[in-house]
């Protein structure tokens, strides 16, 4: 009979070996980390910009400007975008964290060409339309309100708020009079300066040996970033 009361040998990993990036910079000067992975026919593309809560300059802000990404740009509705992306069977989403921002795109990797240009659009020709804006800071609003039913949230909010103080981004407590507040305008801005292509990490990662043309030789260690 197995005694449960006897923890089972733990046997040390001998060796542990990780796949490494081949990392180059594009014309922009935005690093592109591709990572080959021929196992499914997908590849993973994400753009990541400095552009968290550590970077608003109002709370909220960075959440507002990121989702607002995929509600329209100058060439695009919000519709236009759903249904690009629906056509080719992909996901795309962009997030705001504490300290990054997010858009990742999920594809077949016979897609990607197709798609690339509407990922490119979001990024750089964001429309941030009055009413879209409207309709989001009332969804969050309500989301929010709804989600402060749960103790757990409660509970996850206060923790942060006690162990970063609530002056923070860490421990700020959403309110919803500020985020209420938030303008067009404020997004626009935060977009222009928060989202230059150029200080972009992008990570392409999946079936991607059709590309390797461009790839340039790995070195031992990646460029660094100015001030890391």
């Amino acid at each position: 009979m197995l005694d449960r009361t006897v923890a089972p040998p733990v046997q040390p990993l001998a060796r542990v070996t990780l796949p490494a990036a081949d990392v180059l910079t594009l014309p922009s000067g935005a690093r592109l980390h591709v990572l080959a992975n021929d196992a499914q026919p997908v590849v993973r593309l994400q753009a990541v910009f400095r552009a968290g809560k550590t970077a608003e300059p109002r709370p909220g802000l960075a959440s507002v400007t990121a989702r607002m990404l995929l509600e329209g740009t100058t060439t695009r509705t919000a519709r236009q975008i759903a249904d690009e992306v629906a056509f080719y069977g992909a996901s795309l989403e962009c997030d705001a964290g504490f300290d990054r921002s997010t858009l990742t795109l999920y594809c077949l990797t016979r897609h990607l060409p197709a798609l690339l240009p509407l990922v490119t659009d979001v990024l750089t020709n964001p429309a941030f339309p009055e009413a879209e804006l409207q309709q989001l800071k009332t969804r969050t609003i309500q989301n929010v309100s709804v989600e402060r039913q749960k103790t757990s949230y409660l509970a996850s909010e206060r923790f942060n708020e006690l162990q970063f103080g609530s002056e923070t981004p860490y421990g700020r407590p959403f309110d919803s009079a500020t985020y209420q507040a938030l303008t067009v305008a404020e997004a626009q801005a935060f977009h222009q300066t928060a989202y230059a292509f150029g200080n972009a990490e992008v990570f392409l990662c999946g079936d991607v040996a059709a590309e390797r043309e461009w790839w340039p030789r790995r070195s031992a260690r990646p460029p660094s970033r100015p001030g890391r």
